[in-house]
């Protein structure tokens, strides 16, 4: 079984939910995960700090992590339907299950679902929350395109969900956020994202039988286990275009170094990471870097910067009425970064 880390005398509902996710799969014929792992908080004393899947032992080099069989695997009913992350039949198919609840055969993976904070991602944030972030994108000319579409466009327009359908509009939240490649996978989805070194996994996905993660190098005990959400070997779509921005748009927090940030209207992208001593350095993308050629471009990339800092300086320095009671307001995070808004 595998251990749930958390101070006696607190209870961290929600943690004992996912708690139960992991003892379901592992429990399911086939389905495995190694008794090597512990579920628990961050800080485990904290019940609002992200939770997080840690090694209590080694877990050495190619050593399966997770194996979810595809009869715990959530998924359209439409095999017509092209593969996407807003899929219309993974969250029709997602929505059913969570008005079940405790009677469906997913049941506590819908329950745990079911208990998600709302209004994670910018396109459930307050109509001030979002003017404001259009503010900060300069009306999106900067990235992530249509930060804010997700409901109103894919949901209630592409898939014609129903606005009044509260399960339907948390079940397009839950697939946007956890879904990949169209499908939602128990106990996977709550490994957390972390690029760079950080990322110690390695996921094969066997269609109609297994959804496998395996260690890309030794675990030490204590280290939190990582995917990444576009730097994986099989994230090749998302290996130029999308990064930082793009993340807090589908997933809802800002992630922790390294970061990928890119400015396509610019034509150049680049690695963000901190170093001791927390210095940054920037690593430029070797196919979209501005410093080729004669050297114009670099140039234009450092005035179009200063313009941009000294814009978000000015936005900074204006008071936004968008928290509560004189507060910034503060979303709940899988991992990384909560958005804090000053």
């Amino acid at each position: 079984m595998l251990v749930v880390a958390a101070e006696k005398n607190v209870i961290d509902q929600h943690l004992n939910e996912a708690q139960a996710i992991f003892d379901w799969v592992s429990g399911t014929q086939d389905g495995y995960i190694t008794p090597k792992l512990e579920l628990r908080r961050e800080n485990p004393n904290d019940p609002k700090s992200p939770m997080g899947v840690y090694a209590k032992k080694a877990i050495e080099v190619d050593e399966p992590i997770v194996r979810i069989p595809w009869s715990v695997i959530i998924k359209s009913d439409d095999p017509n339907e092209r593969s996407s992350q807003m899929s219309c039949g993974t969250v029709r198919s997602l929505a059913n299950e969570m008005r079940l609840g405790s009677e469906s055969e997913y049941a506590p993976y819908v329950e745990y679902l079911n208990a998600e904070a709302d209004a994670q991602i910018p396109s459930t944030w307050s109509k001030a929350a979002q003017d404001f972030l259009m503010e900060v994108l300069d009306n999106a000319s900067i990235p992530p395109e249509d930060p804010t579409d997700w409901i109103e466009d894919d949901w209630f327009g592409r898939c014609q969900g129903d606005p009044n359908d509260a399960f339907g509009v948390k079940a397009a939240l839950m697939v946007i956020q956890r879904s990949d490649d169209s499908i939602l996978i128990p106990a996977y989805d709550n490994l957390n994202h972390r690029n760079g070194n950080w990322t110690n996994t390695n996921t094969e996905i066997d269609a109609g039988h297994y959804h496998t993660t395996t260690a890309t190098k030794t675990i030490e005990a204590g280290e939190q286990i990582y995917i990444s959400y576009n730097m994986c070997e099989e994230c090749g779509g998302r290996q130029s275009g999308y990064g930082t921005a793009e993340i807090l748009r589908d997933y809802g927090f800002v992630e922790y170094m390294p970061q990928r940030w890119h400015y396509m209207e610019e034509d150049f992208q680049f690695d963000l990471d901190e170093i001791e001593g927390g210095k940054l350095i920037v690593t430029w993308d070797e196919e979209d870097r501005p410093d080729k050629g004669d050297g114009k471009l670099m140039e234009q990339t450092r005035v179009w910067f200063r313009w941009e800092i000294r814009r978000l300086k000015r936005i900074k320095n204006i008071e936004w009425n968008i928290g509560y009671k004189g507060t910034p307001w503060n979303f709940p995070t899988r991992a990384g970064y909560n958005f804090f808004v000053h």
